[in-house]
């Protein structure tokens, strides 16, 4: 797929700013991509939240809102590369881990 995805025609990058407060506590990066075999795709590039801010619940919390964002604009597929140390987070978001390989998230079937 991730050839695919290089192929696929990009329309458009998303900055997601991460708050708990009104401090900012982590961003997310996401590429659009135009419909493709799999749908509208959307590549997640970086989702961080600062290391002392981890292990409460705000990084789930802020993915599952993301999440919603991005069907609610029609995305049918999240695709994303992991680090090794994030996999545990990504398996309890609904992606099934493959060493380290590009997981993919069908919108059109979790709801």
């Amino acid at each position: 797929m991730a050839a695919q995805t290089a192929a696929a025609r990009h329309t458009g990058t998303t900055t997601y700013d991460i708050s708990d407060a009104g401090q900012k506590v982590g961003f997310s990066i996401i590429q659009i991509y135009e419909p493709g075999p799999d749908g509208k795709l959307a590549q997640i590039q970086y989702f961080r939240i600062k290391k002392d801010m981890r292990g409460c619940g705000l990084g789930r919390k802020c993915y599952i809102e993301m999440e919603s964002m991005l069907r609610n604009e029609g995305v049918d597929m999240i695709e994303l590369m992991p680090l090794d140390s994030t996999c545990g987070f990504w398996e309890k978001m609904g992606y099934n881990i493959k060493n380290g390989a590009m997981l993919k998230k069908d919108l059109k079937v979790v709801k």
